[in-house]
C-alpha cells in the first residue's frame, strides 16, 4: 500500500477546504486491496476484542 499527501484546510475554509482530502480518500478507496479480517466474524465480540489487543 502506499502513502498518500493531500491539503486540507476545512477549519479554515469549510467543506471546500476539504476536497482534496475527500478525492485522495475516495481514491484509496477504490484501489483493489487483499484486506482480511484478524478474525473470524461469526466470533464472539469479547474473544475479537481480546485477538486485536493481543497483535
Amino acid at each position: 500500500a502506499g502513502a498518500r499527501c493531500a491539503m486540507s484546510t476545512h477549519w479554515a475554509d469549510g467543506g471546500d477546504g476539504a476536497l482534496e482530502l475527500a478525492d485522495a480518500v475516495k481514491e484509496a478507496c477504490e484501489e483493489e486491496n487483499e484486506f482480511n479480517y484478524l478474525y473470524p466474524l461469526e466470533m464472539k465480540l469479547i474473544d475479537r476484542v481480546n485477538k486485536i489487543a493481543k497483535v
